[in-house]
């Protein structure tokens, strides 16, 4: 039998949060608490985002003991912010494990809005140049802008930080970065965060720049081999599996701005330093000539070792008595 006995709304300061997990029992049978789910409430309780009542459940047992079956990371999180909260407390009364399995299964069944719930959202502020752009490629776009180094701050690398509120104020507020992360949507050599990150930095860094050097990279035939941006994309396309770890994610944007750099100012690619992280420098040296495409040169070969169909050798003619032809 369940029973609910009391219902009440009231403010939890931090110690009182702290008593409250040290007095009941947690659910044994409750999912593991995730540690990284209470650093993101404590985070929004820090900035004053935390908006809506935690939801905080507990379970009498006839024994006399109680548990939480509902609002650990909650409370968790009003302790390590140090930041009180207000909370919906409900205590039932059960029979045994049962009833608590029953109330646990129950609990938390909100549908929390997504982050494509929240661009959809957002679009009705954003400028009508950005309001046509599919919602998933918005949210990667802000995060990408709100996580690329400026002047005042190093580069971030954890997006799950990025909330999707602001990733929403990022692309309105700088429409241009967005729209040139747009240009190369769709090349998959280029679609990763920290390459889109080393994009946004060089593109506040170098503007109209910025675009001839990630279109060599992206296309580089008609560049020479020791060009940094024919560099870039072999180191790329060697590196497409690359670990989503910080560490590696630092490197793959450190690297593209090491090669963006060594473009801007003429220089050569400086060596990769995973205790230094590059600012995108402003261009200072001339943008490198592309390779000329060079015609074929003309081949001379025996026309009876010639062989019909081969290339680049085209036989203009088979006669015996004719030791050699001459082909374009």
């Amino acid at each position: 039998m369940i029973n609910l006995v009391e219902r009440r709304l009231l403010t939890i300061k931090p110690q009182e949060a702290a008593k409250m997990i040290a007095e009941h029992n947690a659910y044994t049978n409750q999912r593991p608490l995730r540690d990284g789910h209470v650093r993101y409430l404590a985070r929004k309780m820090e900035e004053n985002r935390f908006f809506q009542e935690a939801q905080i459940a507990f379970a009498r047992l006839p024994d006399g003991s109680s548990t939480i079956l509902n609002g650990q990371h909650s409370l968790r999180g009003c302790v390590r912010s140090g930041v009180p909260i207000d909370a919906s407390i409900r205590v039932f009364e059960c029979g045994g494990e049962a009833d608590l399995l029953i109330l646990y299964s129950e609990m938390d069944q909100g549908l929390r809005r997504s982050l494509a719930d929240v661009i959809r959202a957002g679009r009705s502020i954003m400028p009508p140049s950005l309001q046509d752009l599919p919602i998933g490629v918005l949210g990667q776009y802000g995060a990408a802008i709100l996580m690329a180094s400026r002047d005042d701050r190093p580069a971030a690398y954890q997006s799950r930080a990025i909330f999707p509120q602001n990733r929403v104020a990022a692309v309105c507020a700088n429409p241009e970065e967005a729209l040139f992360l747009h240009h190369y949507n769709g090349l998959m050599l280029l679609n990763r965060i920290p390459i889109r990150m080393a994009m946004v930095a060089s593109f506040r860094a170098g503007g109209d720049r910025a675009r001839i050097f990630w279109d060599g990279v992206a296309d580089p035939d008609r560049i020479p081999a020791n060009d940094p941006r024919s560099r870039l994309n072999h180191e790329l396309i060697g590196k497409r599996k690359i670990s989503t770890s910080a560490v590696k994610v630092r490197e793959l944007y450190s690297r593209c701005l090491d090669h963006w750099n060594a473009h801007a100012t003429g220089s050569e690619v400086a060596p990769y330093d995973g205790n230094r992280q590059p600012v995108a420098m402003k261009p200072s040296a001339p943008i490198p000539l592309l390779a000329t495409v060079s015609p074929m040169p003309s081949k001379v070969i025996p026309a009876n070792q010639a062989k019909p169909g081969s290339w680049p050798m085209t036989v203009l003619s088979n006669v015996p008595d004719k030791p050699a032809v001459t082909t374009a």
